[in-house]
């Protein structure tokens, strides 16, 4: 509706699309939110200045659905992009910032860059502890994807290999 309204060259359609496309990813709707997460970014592109924070939340979004989809290799482009410009704008040591880094350290694990997820995922826990607390669910999430890396690779061995399976 509101894209009818104001067309496509207004902030607040991208807005709506990428809220749209977050519940839709929530409800299993994969290929529908990809082209509503897409749809916001190329609004966002045309109309906000290219490290704009917006564009970072989209690139977010966006990764984490391609993540959620077992699609690293598209995921690991939109995450990096979308920290690199939150680091800028917001600084190493924001909460978003440290979300995204947390995304990206994921990203990495299914790619199996091991000591590259760890760097982030311990970065990211840190921030997310000094800013929320070490009671709050972010931290928890943290705490369960460092135990799910630990539990796939074993840094005294090659170095990016996981641990073997059970025999």
């Amino acid at each position: 509706m509101f894209r009818e309204l104001l067309g496509d060259q207004y902030p607040f359609v991208a807005t709506n699309l990428n809220s749209l496309a977050s519940v839709m990813a929530a409800q299993g709707g994969d290929s529908e939110a990809e082209s509503l997460f897409e749809a916001a970014l190329a609004i966002r592109r045309d109309v906000l200045p290219p490290e704009h924070p917006h564009i970072a939340y989209t690139l977010h979004g966006l990764g984490r659905l391609h993540l959620a989809c077992r699609r690293p290799d598209k995921a690991v482009v939109l995450l990096r992009e979308a920290l690199d410009i939150r680091q800028k704008v917001l600084g190493e040591d924001h909460v978003d910032t440290a979300e995204v880094r947390a995304a990206l350290g994921h990203c990495l694990m299914q790619l199996e860059d091991y000591a590259q997820a760890k760097r982030l995922l311990l970065r990211s826990r840190k921030i997310l502890a000094a800013q929320r607390g070490e009671d709050h669910a972010s931290v928890r999430e943290a705490d369960a994807s460092l135990r799910d890396l630990y539990e796939l690779w074993d840094p005294s061995k090659s170095g990016t290999s996981p641990r073997p399976g059970p025999k």
